[in-house]
């Protein structure tokens, strides 16, 4: 591959941060010096800006190009094999990509795939934070999303593990740390969370995970 695909590859990756202002200033100055070099990130930009316009307007719903949701699950997949200190803005705004597709287009669709969503609110026991979850998953796809917001800031050698239980059954989800203004987000396997759980909950354990939880959960959901 040459070095002008190597850098197109490199923004792309970096393309959906830009879409939502996640970017920084070099960032984005890369991006909008490589749009006139790659046409395949400048066709990928025009489709990003034309989706948020129709959300932005309230127009009727419409779908997003198939090459789009594509990079967007597919971002969610490489998240896994990604660091697990390093949050990866581009992986954490392909994510809220995923939101607002899901959103405008295939909930409204008959043949769409069983997408579900729910909300982690600060558990009871945590510190009054306001920190806040929001996972979404699909079994059809075996693809799920944790977005972590307000979260406290860690140190150095500890990370956030996110936990479901089924029944007696207590797993991992896996574990992800997040930035200066407690935004972070983890990708796992949705098959993790079964057709039902009982609880799913986030805590903070170190940096390479725990067998269990050892602290208070920071975000947590319960079954009634």
């Amino acid at each position: 591959m040459n070095e002008r695909s190597d850098l197109c590859d490199e923004l792309r990756d970096l393309l959906a941060a830009y879409a939502i202002g996640a970017a920084d200033d070099d960032e984005a100055k890369r991006i909008e010096a490589g749009l006139s070099d790659c046409p395949d990130l400048a066709e990928e930009w025009a489709a990003l800006r034309g989706l948020d316009g129709e959300i932005a307007g309230r127009v009727r719903q419409v779908a997003p190009p198939p090459h789009l949701l594509g990079t967007v699950l597919q971002a969610a997949r490489m998240s896994r094999r990604r660091s697990r200190s390093g949050l990866g803005w581009a992986v954490a705004a392909a994510a809220v990509l995923l939101l607002i597709v899901t959103n405008v287009f295939w909930l409204s669709r008959p043949s769409a795939p069983a997408l579900r969503e729910m909300t982690l609110p600060t558990a009871a026991e945590g510190e009054a934070t306001g920190a806040t979850g929001r996972v979404i998953w699909t079994a059809d796809w075996g693809e799920a999303v944790l977005i972590a917001q307000n979260f406290p800031e860690l140190t150095p050698d500890a990370a956030y593990q996110a936990w479901v239980r089924r029944g007696e059954m207590l797993l991992s989800l896996g574990v992800f740390r997040v930035d200066e203004t407690g935004r972070g987000m983890l990708a796992f396997d949705a098959t993790l969370l079964g057709d039902t759980f009982d609880v799913l909950g986030v805590t903070r354990e170190p940096l390479n995970g725990s067998p269990g939880p050892t602290s208070d959960p920071v975000v947590r959901w319960q079954s009634s």
